[in-house]
């Protein structure tokens, strides 16, 4: 049975290989008599970076931290301010503060 585990985890990690995971448990489960695989992916995301100066609204949404509101005050101060020049002008926007660019600035780009 551990050889099964070891198989679906090896299976996992090359199908989902470009994914981050924060956690990854895999637990046995015992339903009247039978053993079935539980594997539970916490917060499992397949991220790439979002170019703040080119990103549509649906774009930016993708970003954790970034709802519909965020996303349209980026893109009014974009298009008010041009390009954004550093990632930290974001903090110009309003409903961004340091607190939440410290949380998305890791999956945003220029």
């Amino acid at each position: 049975m551990k050889q099964s585990y070891l198989m679906l985890a090896v299976f996992l990690s090359l199908v989902l290989g470009c994914t981050a995971f924060s956690t990854l448990t895999f637990a046995a489960k015992t339903d009247g008599g039978q053993q079935t695989m539980v594997a539970n992916m916490d917060k499992a995301t397949v991220m790439q970076k979002v170019n703040v100066n080119t990103a549509n609204k649906t774009e930016l949404i993708r970003v954790p931290g970034i709802g519909n509101k965020t996303a349209d005050s980026i893109l009014k101060y974009r298009n008010d301010h041009g390009k954004f020049t550093t990632i930290t002008q974001l903090t110009e926007v309003k409903g961004i503060g340091s607190k939440s660019l410290k949380k998305m600035e890791k999956y945003l780009s220029l």
